[in-house]
């Protein structure tokens, strides 16, 4: 389970919002880039390699776990940064 993102950034200044936002955005691009990486490899497993499928899957469900969280980090940073 994710860190509560009240204890993740507790203490940062609001100067270093910036910087922490452009970190998540960066990390959600390069989870985003690996879930359709992860995809075509599945689609191209497709039937024959129902263990290779599996595997797939499971590292598409744990990148996607990943970028819920950045998404959920970037929220939260957003709503205190106002």
């Amino acid at each position: 389970m994710a860190e509560p993102q009240d204890s993740k950034y507790k203490g940062i200044p609001k100067a270093l919002f910036p910087q922490v936002r452009q970190q998540i955005a960066e990390r959600t691009g390069v989870l985003k880039k690996a879930i359709a990486d992860q995809t075509k490899m599945l689609d191209a497993a497709a039937g024959d390699f129902e263990t290779a499928r599996s595997q797939i899957q499971a590292g598409i469900d744990d990148l996607q776990g990943h970028l819920d969280e950045a998404n959920s980090d970037l929220s939260y940073i957003n709503e205190k940064d106002k």
